[in-house]
């Protein structure tokens, strides 16, 4: 049956909370990572969560996928097949905060509901691990400047996302 379904689905989510190192490690932020695997997990509160869906023949599209936290902004994009039980999803986080050691790139979510498989991008990685490289050749420590997050600046995201959810809703009316 849901892989007939058509239509459109929107969600928002209130006065959450996600786990701190899934934040991190969606961001690939390696120093922060570590931090919580010693000192041990903990909940962040969700500023809003947001989703907006276009359902055609059994595949949900995003127009909207915005989860935001007080440290990240995480965005989805892709399908998942209601039909096929498929995922292709790309996931981009959005830090805030400064980190020594990240390799900030987006994460790509794909295979089926019951077997999925999370892929790094090579091309952003290896764009980091070649620059880091090239430090390294004038001196060690310098390899370590290509490897620094400076975040991201802070921006009005929920408000953004959900004017866009309420658009596509108008738009499909």
């Amino acid at each position: 049956m849901l892989g007939s379904l058509d239509g459109s689905s929107q969600w928002w989510v209130g006065n959450g909370r996600v786990s701190r190192l899934l934040v991190e490690l969606i961001g690939l932020d390696i120093a922060q990572s570590l931090g919580m695997m010693v000192k041990g997990d903990q909940r962040l509160p969700v500023r809003c969560a947001v989703a907006s869906l276009s359902v055609d023949n059994g595949v949900m599209r995003p127009d909207t996928a915005v989860i935001e936290t007080e440290l990240t902004t995480t965005r989805a994009t892709g399908e998942i097949s209601l039909a096929d039980e498929r995922l292709a999803l790309r996931v981009t986080a959005h830090p805030r905060n400064v980190s020594p050691l990240a390799l900030r790139s987006p994460v790509r979510i794909e295979g089926t509901f019951a077997d999925p498989e999370v892929i790094l991008d090579p091309v952003s990685i290896g764009a980091r691990v070649a620059a880091a490289a090239a430090l390294a050749a004038v001196t060690p420590v310098a390899a370590l400047l290509a490897l620094i997050d400076l975040g991201d600046e802070e921006k009005a995201v929920c408000r953004e996302a959900l004017e866009q959810m309420e658009s596509s809703a108008r738009g499909r009316r």
